[in-house]
């Protein structure tokens, strides 16, 4: 498997040719990737919405993980993508043509324990085995940091389980062979529902509360939004533009139609839309404009920097990030 250091490094020395690769005029379709998760339900919205922007033609393509996602931009195989805001901001500072549009969604991880009360916090999981997907990405990134700040050692007063996909992490919870988990929504309430079946009792964290709690400022998190490569931004502002419109009123409707919005989108998610309505009425979706959302992003990122620098790759991004 290619490692993260020679990912990015491969990234950072991509040609410009070969990043403007899909969306050279000749073909003027842009595809718009995503996981498989919430995201992928307000791009569903807004591709049916808007099928043609700024003559374009939009379209999904769904990424498993954020190393398939890292690796696709690379590439030059993809110039807009749902993404974790730290990745772009990594990528960006790796010297990766990318910027940030928006900010969509705004906290969605939760720690689900099974038969004990997390009336202590953190501190609850003391001993305990807990999965968590995705190692050094969102996921890991918040709940390590939330870790640190608690002064619970993920070492030495737990023990971290790293699975690939929170498939995986939620298969080996129901099969109890894990004690806890740390999920983003929709996979954390698709194990609640399948936990209450099989009788294992939870209780929950919510880690955009548990951030607020320790670090001050609203239980919410700008954990992802929409990247786009800033050479396609600066050729195409009206298609940047028009994105933003769109984006804001996709999760405007999606909010506003949960149930609708899940349905709809059944074929890219790939999950039951009963679930997945429930997750977005318990997740924070919102729109803005990544300049809007610049204060909050600083302050998030200043936040794992102090853990890690690399997690944002090294320093805070500048202006040209920030795309709209």
């Amino acid at each position: 498997m290619i490692s993260r250091r020679r990912l990015l490094a491969a990234a950072a020395a991509a040609p410009a040719a070969t990043l403007m690769r899909p969306v050279r005029s000749r073909s003027r379709t842009l595809e718009l990737a995503t996981p498989p998760g919430l995201p992928a339900v307000y791009l569903h919205r807004l591709v049916q919405q808007d099928p043609v922007l700024e003559g374009f033609r939009l379209a999904l393509r769904p990424w498993r993980n954020p190393d398939q996602l890292r690796i696709w931009i690379a590439s030059g195989r993809i110039a807009a993508a749902a993404s974790p805001t730290n990745v772009t901001a990594n990528l960006y500072n790796r010297g990766v043509d990318v910027g940030l549009v928006d900010v969509t969604v705004r906290g969605m991880l939760h720690v689900l324990v099974a038969g004990r009360s997390t009336a202590n916090g953190l501190a609850s999981l003391r001993g305990l085995r807990v999965g968590i997907p995705f190692r050094d990405d969102m996921p890991d990134v918040v709940f390590r940091r939330l870790l640190e700040a608690a002064g619970i050692d993920p070492v030495k007063d737990l023990e971290a389980v790293y699975l690939g996909t929170p498939v995986e992490a939620a298969q080996m919870f129901l099969a109890r062979r894990l004690d806890a988990l740390v999920l983003p929504e929709p996979a954390a309430t698709l194990v609640r529902e399948r936990a209450e079946l099989v009788g294992i009792p939870l209780a929950t964290l919510d880690l955009q509360a548990v951030w607020a709690d320790r670090f001050g400022g609203e239980p919410r998190l700008p954990q992802a939004g929409l990247l786009c490569e800033r050479r396609l931004a600066e050729r195409e502002p009206g298609l940047v533009q028009a994105l933003v419109a769109a984006s804001a009123d996709a999760v405007a409707w999606v909010t506003a139609h949960p149930g609708a919005a899940a349905e709809a989108a059944s074929e890219v998610t790939g999950l039951p839309a009963s679930a997945v309505a429930t997750a977005l009425g318990r997740a924070r979706l919102g729109h803005r404009t990544a300049r809007a959302a610049r204060p909050e992003l600083e302050a998030f990122f200043s936040r794992m920097a102090e853990m890690d620098p690399e997690l944002i790759g090294g320093t805070l991004p500048g202006d040209d990030f920030y795309l709209a």
